[in-house]
Parts: C-alpha cells; sequence; structure tokens
C-alpha cells in the first residue's frame, strides 16, 4: 500500500501535535508542582535559641530568666520570668513561634490582655528580627547569638529602647 504525499504530511502533522501536547502536559504539570512547593510553609531554624537563658545586664534586685524549646519543626515556645530578690514575679511573658496563615510569627501573651503577634521581618543563621507597627512598645523585637550570649533588643527607635544580655542558666 502506497501512501500519498498529503497522507504522509497529514501523519507528520498528528505526530507533531500529540509531541506539542504531551510537552504542554508536561510543563503544566511541572508548573503545578513548583507552585504548591512555594506556597508551602518555608521551614525555619531557630535551634540557636534553644536553652535555659540568665540575663546577665539586669536590674540590681530582679533577676529575668528564658527559657526556649522546641515543639517541633513548627513551633518554638518560651517563657520570660524576672523575679524580685523577695522571691516574686514581677513579670511573665509566654512566647511562641508559629505559623498563622502561611506567615511566621513570635507571639507574646501575658503582657497585653490579647495575644500579641510580631510578624518576621528577618530571620538568619543566628538571629532573628520581627515587628509589630500598631504596638505600643515594643514595635521591634530582636534577638541574635553573640558567641556563647543570647542577645535581644526590644525597641520603637533609637531613643527608646531595652537591650538584654543572656548567658547560659548552669
Amino acid at each position: 500500500m502506497t501512501r500519498t504525499n498529503s497522507q504522509i504530511i497529514r501523519k507528520t502533522l498528528e505526530v507533531q501535535l500529540v509531541i506539542f501536547l504531551c510537552t504542554l502536559i508536561g510543563i503544566s504539570c511541572a508548573t503545578s508542582s513548583n507552585s504548591k512547593i512555594s506556597n508551602q510553609k518555608s521551614q525555619i531554624n531557630l535551634d540557636w535559641l534553644l536553652g535555659d537563658w540568665i540575663r546577665t545586664n539586669d536590674e540590681e534586685g530582679r533577676t529575668t530568666y528564658e527559657l526556649w524549646t522546641k515543639n517541633s519543626n513548627e513551633q518554638y515556645a518560651g517563657i520570660g520570668v524576672t523575679i524580685a530578690s523577695n522571691g516574686d514575679t514581677v513579670f511573665r511573658e509566654d512566647l511562641k513561634v508559629i505559623s498563622i496563615d502561611e506567615q511566621w510569627v513570635l507571639e507574646v501573651r501575658g503582657v497585653n490582655e490579647a495575644p500579641t503577634l510580631f510578624t518576621f521581618k528577618e530571620t538568619g543563621a543566628q538571629n532573628l528580627s520581627v515587628q509589630n507597627l500598631e504596638n505600643e512598645f515594643p514595635k521591634y523585637i530582636e534577638y541574635w547569638r553573640d558567641g556563647s550570649q543570647l542577645k535581644a533588643k526590644v525597641y520603637n527607635d533609637e531613643n527608646e529602647f531595652i537591650e538584654f544580655a543572656f548567658a547560659k542558666n548552669p
């Protein structure tokens, strides 16, 4: 059986169309799976924050502690407590690093009536910066490691701030 030129051209076009459609479907599937990956919650590593810390630059007559634990790859929890020399607790806050609606936040409870959420501004290998521009004080919180010390700064601007230096609690 011999084929005419028009049959050969038609068959060639059909093959090319099938190849084109397969390529298009393959690209579509790849783009779809990449979108899912980019929409997934990014992982953070704040393990440098973990531990039982004691403040080294506290006011006289007060001792401040922070304890950070890792509950899961998606949640860190902290407690900050300041105790007066007479044993009274003068300050306490509960801290959580969690993801809400695909956004990492630092949740602070115990200072205000409702939890205060600080959105992540920056994270690095050993630093964390969060902000809540609607909070009265602080608007910004930063944590970072300086050698074996954990340091923190809470502030609104350069004139209104508190700095913290912590060492591992023995």
